[in-house]
């Protein structure tokens, strides 16, 4: 596993936008729908499994996809989180070190 993650390549650009995506302070609206979107799927796996009655199922539906519409209209969120100098990825001179360190 170590050979594997050792041997991950990752240009600089993938590497700026990564940086920029976590040390920006506000959270992507594409973030918030997908895990309304994930809770939408796992209740109406309850209510198939029989978890759920169909009016409980459907008050909850409802209020997810009414919480996915405000969302949508919304501007991004503030997140807290990382500072800005967060380097999520090691650059390549740090991993071309723990490349040759390792070979020793």
């Amino acid at each position: 596993m170590l050979a594997q993650v050792g041997g991950i390549t990752v240009d600089d650009d993938t590497i700026a936008s990564v940086v920029a995506v976590l040390g920006s302070t506000r959270r992507p609206v594409e973030m918030d729908r997908a895990r309304i979107d994930r809770r939408i799927r796992e209740l109406a796996l309850e209510h198939a499994a029989g978890g759920l009655g169909d009016d409980t199922y459907l008050a909850r539906l409802k209020a997810l996809r009414e919480a996915r519409s405000r969302r949508a209209r919304r501007p991004a969120s503030p997140r807290s989180g990382r500072s800005s100098g967060y380097a999520p990825w090691p650059s390549q001179s740090s991993k071309q070190t723990y490349r040759r360190r390792r070979q020793t």
